[in-house]
């Protein structure tokens, strides 16, 4: 039996949505989709039945990788921090575990070394590093940061602990190419001049909804405690590439609301998208009534897949869902996704009718403010300010205020005035459709609810093998809504298979996959293509290579390259595996086994929910569909708890020698002898979270 060397067709080529299609939509319409592809009615590709059996494994058996990191004096995570080093730091490979350094705040005179000396980082992953306890020295890490040369905003507060993150080149360029490919597209060049980049100012994040959305799905969250969570989230947080209209800064000013983008994205290099996920959530909760989309994209190199999560948060998709949403089962979600949607509808009619306001008045532009006019425009909007005062307590906002308020450019908003005023009408038309919409939860609650909605509506893409040859189907694109871009406009902008193949080609891995290292015992001498090859690529003495002395499970330590491996001995493994029969393309036999290797790390069984669920949960389930990525339902214990047997068995290898640390320039921490400092550190790898 032999492969084809050819790109395979439809779903097998960009890894289809794996997991299980929602029930209550039918086939859910998500605004990344693979629409076509491989199909004559244009619905969601369907997976083959052996595909969604073993997705189905999968999920009862859900993975729970911890990320390896290591720590120069090899001490153990505080039981503050421990929980949360899941999410925090991204899930690299062994050659990289030391991108992600612990350090305690009696360390922190190591900075300077770890962030200007050490040359031994991999470039394929970013670097963070971890300040247990930091947070009481929060200061003294920020300007030795500055003095660095590193910008403030790579200091994070995380409770009681400081988290730097050194981005690669490789993290920055593709979140930026991603928003910069949709920007450059034709059937965007009408709103471009409306669109402007966020840049790198941090967001105000509303921190008590996003703690009260892990409480309510505990599924999700990174802690046991939600009440411990709340000491440990981000109140600011920039997006690493975003959009926001040229009117948003000064609207909101005049308001009193804090600004925030309309589209932020998030990238991540790791091998799960666990801390993206978070990281995406993060900006859904915690800005939704501002946010029209998130966009995370997951960058794992070393098991050639590009993970996209994409998010429409728009007014459009909530109306949409709720009215998909019939019947008496669904009368909780219906209500939480209303009340969510006449929310934003209000901000949106009252930003918009000031603006329009604005352009409206022409002799405003040639003359100084005076209160006079400012008392003029507050008894214009005086209604919309105090229903969406009503309606969104969270976002403070307030009258007009002389101090507050600074003229807007009008040169670039005039070619707009219409578009202006038919985006006022429609949410407008939306305020009237949902007027007798009755406020049924607290706007904290609702916002929670509904951001749980958007989420479980929304499938994952992953696509792959990611290479520079990767071609997609005709179908493949995401949608990303132009009020995302541009604040205004009706419609979506499709980044289609052309430009997202192109975008995948330029993050794509340099390594051709089939140079890859493969774990897997036995390796029966007849399963090797090139023994001799193989030999001298390994340094292994040639006799050993022969049947008399070759053994499968000592020779090779459990280790091959693809390219050595025949397409017999690949058919092989991946039907004992994954139980998959019809693969006829070796490049993507052996995708499938690198990603079925990253999650097969550790594994747990499914946890319920201890807690009884709340109407929305009752009432749509758990997302299937996102099992494969996301966490199981968990509501007492962090994941390393359920792992079977004790909880430090004394062979689980916790303390092991890591890579050599080259003394540079005479330096050598305090709190480490100089024999010892010249010539190893510790790891700590996998260890457990409590």
């Amino acid at each position: 039996m032999q492969f084809q060397n050819v790109s395979l067709e439809g779903v097998q080529l960009h890894g289809g949505i794996l997991g299980m299609l929602d029930p209550s939509l039918g086939c859910p319409d998500t605004e990344s989709s693979i629409n076509g592809a491989g199909t004559e009615d244009g619905q969601c590709t369907p997976l083959s039945s052996t595909f969604q059996n073993t997705t189905l494994l999968d999920m009862l058996n859900a993975t729970d990788t911890d990320p390896l990191f290591v720590s120069p004096s090899n001490q153990k995570p505080s039981d503050n921090i421990a929980p949360y080093l899941s999410v925090i730091f991204p899930n690299v490979p062994e050659r990289a575990k030391q991108n992600n350094i612990l350090l305690t705040s009696e360390e922190v005179h190591c900075l300077e070394y770890y962030v200007t000396q050490f040359e031994h980082y991999c470039a394929d992953y970013d670097v963070t590093i971890v300040v247990d306890g930091g947070g009481l020295i929060e200061e003294e890490i920020r300007s030795t940061i500055i003095k660095l040369g590193l910008k403030e905003k790579s200091v994070d507060l995380v409770g009681e602990s400081c988290v730097i993150v050194m981005n690669q080149f490789n993290h920055e360029f593709g979140a930026k190419e991603l928003q910069k490919c949709a920007n450059m597209l034709d059937s965007f060049r009408y709103w471009r001049s409306m669109a402007l980049e966020w840049g790198e100012t941090a967001t105000e994040i509303k921190t008590g909804p996003i703690c009260d959305f892990f409480d309510r799905f505990p599924q999700w969250a990174p802690s046991k405690l939600p009440k411990e969570f709340r000491e440990l989230e981000y109140k600011e947080k920039p997006p690493d590439s975003g959009s926001v209209p040229l009117y948003t800064l000064d609207i909101c000013e005049a308001l009193g609301m804090t600004p925030a983008p309309t589209l932020a994205i998030e990238f991540a290099n790791s091998d799960s998208f666990r801390k993206l996920f978070r990281d995406c959530i993060i900006w859904i909760v915690g800005a939704l009534l501002q946010l029209n989309a998130v966009i995370g994209i997951n960058h794992s190199r070393d098991t050639y897949s590009v993970d996209i999560l994409n998010f429409d948060l728009t007014v459009d998709r909530m109306m949409e869902l709720a009215r998909k949403l019939e019947g008496e089962q669904y009368s909780s979600t219906r209500d939480a996704l209303y009340q969510v949607a006449k929310m934003k509808a209000s901000i949106h009619v009252l930003q918009l009718k000031l603006l329009d306001y604005l352009l409206s008045h022409p002799e405003l532009r040639t003359k100084k403010v005076t209160q006079q006019d400012i008392d003029n425009i507050n008894r214009y909007l005086q209604g919309d300010i105090v229903l969406a005062q009503l309606l969104c307590p969270i976002l403070g906002i307030r009258p007009l205020e002389l101090t507050r308020f600074s003229m807007i450019s009008f040169y670039d908003l005039q070619p707009f005035t219409n578009d202006i005023k038919a985006e006022l009408t429609y949410y407008k038309k939306v305020l009237t459709e949902l007027y007798d919409c009755k406020i049924q939860m607290h706007p904290q609650e609702a916002v929670i609810q509904c951001a749980h909605i958007l989420v479980f509506h929304a499938i994952p893409l992953t696509f792959g093998p990611v290479s520079k040859k990767l071609i997609l189907p005709q179908g493949a694109k995401i949608e990303i809504p132009i009020r995302a871009l541009a604040g205004i406009g009706d419609g979506y902008v499709e980044i289609r298979q052309n430009d997202l193949q192109r975008y995948l080609h330029v993050i794509a891995p340099k390594q051709n996959i089939e140079e890859q290292t493969f774990k897997y015992t036995p390796i029966p001498l007849e399963w090797i293509n090139d023994p001799s090859g193989l030999a001298a690529d390994r340094g292994i003495a040639v006799e050993k290579m022969s049947p008399a002395k070759y053994n499968s499970n000592k020779t090779l330590d459990g280790k091959i390259e693809f390219r050595y491996l025949t397409d017999k001995a690949l058919h092989h493994i991946v039907l004992k595996e994954l139980g998959l029969k019809e693969i006829t393309s070796r490049e993507y036999a052996s995708w499938m086994l690198l990603r079925n290797q990253v999650k097969q790390a550790t594994k747990k069984p499914l946890l319920k929910i201890a807690n009884r669920p709340n109407k929305i949960q009752q009432e749509l389930g758990y997302p299937w569909h996102w099992a494969e990525y996301g966490r199981v339902p968990n509501r007492s214990l962090p994941s390393s708890f359920h792992r079977k047997g004790p909880m430090y068995p004394a062979n689980r290898g916790i303390h092991t020698t890591a890579l050599p640390l080259l003394p540079r320039r005479g330096f050598y921490p305090k709190w480490c002898p100089r024999r010892v400092c010249g010539t190893f550190w510790t790891t700590i790898g996998r260890l457990p979270r409590h």
